[in-house]
């Protein structure tokens, strides 16, 4: 129990007569509890049920994946049946409505006045407040709108603003009133924030809006809301914890920033977070700037678990009081979707978009000739991942015809967004398409040069632990996802990019920026600084997601606003079938030793390639999260680089253009790395250079 004065104690003896126990002269009287029970990075995830798989996440036998809105909703009506319904308040903490494949159905079929089945869910659970996450933005700001007008509570972002009036875009705090079981009106003042990065990732869809620090934003909000009567502040972040050892500063417009706000406030009680889809922070607690203890806790993500707060509280002199003392304090704990049933009504509540998912996913759009894993592809150059490419790439090509750009190079950039993906030799399906490629991005195609390209993959090698000169893997999963200094977690595989229409090897025993090793056209010719040429990838990258040098600034040659998925299955639809011998090669690898040398084709004129292509990057900067969902692009260091490739003219590779028909089909096997790999690297370099041979290039159907 907390500690009272004796007056307090004799007060509590006239509790059985039904009358409230007040404190007078300063003395503070015990009253009952309020919980705030919160969920973040729902993702879509309404059901637990896996399109992709037509199976459920997680079972009661199996329940390590269970997850979901439905088994969530179960526990969120017991705890509302035992704290007692008005003392309890349920807030969401963004990235609500993206990420599955019912989110996908619905934003490509819903006509107007159709509701978001999340929003339906959430209105049915009667959600007191939310706060806007950065994937909510992703669809545009009309989308955004109708998502927000469909919600019956309040939808905040006190750090988002229009760039013209200089207004909040969305109300920057609401209060809610809640009444502990003893009788006690409580008002709770929630003040809701979201990542700065938003620009960097969704660009010309929100170039109307400003998005601040979120720091300053609750500095400016908490005296507003404690003068107009909050007894308890929250704040809804949708952010994770800052990298360890930052120091806040304004400027710096810091992606993950939950401590910085616990640490540079007053005021605050509880401050709950999100974004970084990070699952062991259910309660942690931080020392603001007065001296006070401020309670952390991020819920789970893809409706894993709720965050559970419980809030004591005091009269002191009849206003309600948060308790922080020795004995008793805000504290959180996790309610796991797994020791819950599911509610029934929830998946009744979604029916018609749940079925209409259904029967998209399980469409058959081609044939597979032959299994197309992806387990291996963040350490192999796979066929999975380089249809993606060839997709791309060709795409590319039939918009360039008839331009000043048609017969540039075009090299295409894909990520291992899921290592369980496969296309099963046989039928594929639309779920088989979108469990390769889980987000909803659409395709670029920015104009570089080949110091940039150098730059750009040496940003990607640093996914790579680094490893001493000739080690033998054994297990290659250890070796990726790499984290540096300053960064929360290891580096995502969303955040690595495997290339397409080039050649090069990448030794992990060198330091990051000295990583990339023959890097050359399909016929063996050099990349040389000033070689002009067309990378396509996605509108995440374009924007500046995971920090990639130079493509933010670079000239955009394409922008259709087709989506990348679509593409794959439009190809998919119109060519029935999936053959790697017809865009299968193995143009990359990666071991801890250097490339074999290689006599390189005669190509007289020409400059001499440089051994680096411009400098290295000074250091690894941090990416973000998420995944990844169903997976949760999120961003990371947007900072690019300044991709100055030199002053020469550009030049185009003499050979023909990446992608064009080649002789045969590329083959062999990735070195298992160390010395005993050198072998086989150097015969997989001599077949791709040897007599300016055409077998690295890309077969076309």
């Amino acid at each position: 129990m907390r500690k009272a004065t004796a007056a307090a104690l004799t007060g509590l003896l006239f509790l059985t007569a039904g009358a409230p126990a007040f404190a007078t002269d300063g003395d503070r009287t015990d009253i009952k509890d309020i919980t705030i029970l919160a969920t973040t990075d729902t993702h879509g995830t309404a059901l637990n049920y896996n399109y992709f798989t037509g199976e459920p996440f997680g079972t009661k036998e199996n329940p390590k994946n269970l997850r979901g809105m439905d088994h969530l909703a179960t526990a969120i009506t017991e705890i509302r049946k035992d704290k007692g319904e008005n003392a309890v308040a349920l807030l969401d903490n963004g990235d609500a409505n993206q990420g599955s494949s019912l989110e996908t159905v619905y934003k490509r079929d819903h006509a107007k006045g159709d509701v978001d089945p999340i929003a339906t869910i959430y209105n049915h659970l009667k959600y007191d407040a939310g706060v806007v996450g950065n994937h909510e933005f992703n669809y545009g700001l009309d989308e955004l709108q109708d998502y927000k007008g469909a919600l019956e509570f309040p939808l905040l972002g006190a750090n988002v603003t229009d760039k013209k009036t200089g207004k909040s875009y969305l109300d920057p705090y609401t209060f809610i009133n809640k009444t502990t079981a003893d009788g006690h009106d409580v008002k709770i003042a929630v003040i809701g924030v979201v990542t700065p990065g938003i620009p960097g990732w969704d660009g010309k869809k929100v170039e109307s809006l400003n998005f601040g620090d979120q720091v300053e934003a609750v500095q400016k909000y908490v005296p507003e809301v404690k003068e107009k009567g909050a007894d308890i502040v929250v704040v809804l972040a949708h952010t994770g914890l800052d990298p360890e050892g930052y120091e806040w500063n304004a400027a710096d417009l810091q992606e993950n920033a939950a401590r910085s706000i616990a640490e540079n406030t007053s005021g605050v009680d509880v401050v709950i977070g999100g974004h970084s889809h990070q699952t062991d922070q259910v309660q942690n607690y931080y020392t603001n700037k007065d001296g006070h203890e401020v309670l952390f806790t991020q819920p789970g993500y893809h409706g894993r678990f709720l965050s559970n707060v419980t809030i004591p509280l005091s009269l002191d002199n009849g206003k309600v009081v948060v308790d922080w003392n020795e004995k008793e304090k805000p504290s959180a704990e996790a309610v796991k979707a797994a020791d819950y049933a599911a509610d029934p009504e929830i998946e009744k509540l979604i029916s018609d978009w749940h079925e209409k998912t259904k029967k998209w996913v399980e469409t058959v759009v081609a044939k597979a000739t032959e299994d197309m894993p992806a387990a291996t592809s963040a350490w192999e150059d796979t066929a999975i991942l380089d249809f993606i490419n060839y997709v791309q790439t060709e795409e590319i090509k039939r918009a360039m015809k008839g331009t000043e750009n048609e017969g540039l190079p075009i090299v295409a950039e894909a990520s291992p967004f899921s290592r369980e993906a496969v296309f099963k030799k046989g039928d594929v399906t639309i779920a088989d398409m979108a469990a390769l490629y889980i987000y909803d991005n659409t395709l670029f195609g920015v104009k570089m040069n080949g110091a940039q390209l150098k730059e750009y993959l040496e940003h990607s090698a640093r996914y790579y632990k680094q490893q001493e000169e000739g080690a033998k893997i054994d297990d290659w999963s250890t070796v990726t996802n790499a984290q540096y200094d300053g960064m929360t977690r290891g580096i995502p595989d969303y955040s690595y990019d495997v290339l397409s229409g080039v050649n090069y090897h990448i030794n992990i025993s060198k330091p990051v920026g000295e990583r990339i090793e023959n890097l050359t056209w399909p016929d063996g010719t050099p990349v040389k600084d000033n070689d002009e040429f067309i990378l396509a990838l996605n509108n995440y990258r374009q924007s500046g997601g995971s920090g990639y040098p130079a493509v933010k600034e670079a000239e955009v040659v394409y922008d259709e606003q087709m989506a990348i998925r679509d593409l794959m299955i439009d190809w998919a639809t119109k060519n029935k079938t999936i053959d790697p011998a017809n865009f299968f090669v193995k143009n990359w690898t990666v071991g801890t030793s250097a490339a074999p040398a290689v006599d390189l084709p005669i190509d007289d004129g020409a400059e001499e390639p440089s051994d680096q292509g411009g400098d290295p990057a000074e250091g690894p900067s941090e990416d973000s999260t998420d995944g990844g969902d169903s997976g949760d692009a999120d961003g990371g260091d947007t900072t690019p680089g300044d991709g100055n490739g030199g002053t020469a003219e550009p030049s185009t590779p003499g050979k023909a253009a990446p992608g064009k028909p080649a002789a045969g089909r590329g083959s062999g096997h990735l070195p298992r790395t160390g010395a005993e790999s050198l072998a086989v690297a150097g015969l997989a370099f001599a077949l791709l250079t040897a007599g300016g041979a055409m077998i690295a290039r890309r077969r076309r159907a």
